[in-house]
């Protein structure tokens, strides 16, 4: 139920180890932003690089307003 296509737009480094991810999901003329933090390794791993499709799952308990 939580999980929405997305494209990495931006990676950034959010500190040692850490990467602030920014994808951009909905209409591509008008995208909404969802930034993620995540590990280096988990984003080396998957293979992440602005531009490539995703999909982003999201948990609960995680959100911020």
């Amino acid at each position: 139920l939580n999980i929405l296509p997305a494209r990495v737009a931006q990676i950034a480094e959010a500190g040692p180890g850490q990467w602030l991810v920014r994808l951009e999901i909905g209409d591509v003329q008008a995208p909404t932003s969802l930034l993620s933090r995540i590990t280096r390794r988990s984003g080396e791993a998957l293979g992440l690089r602005p531009g490539i499709p995703v999909y982003a799952q999201i948990k609960s308990v995680a959100l911020l307003d």
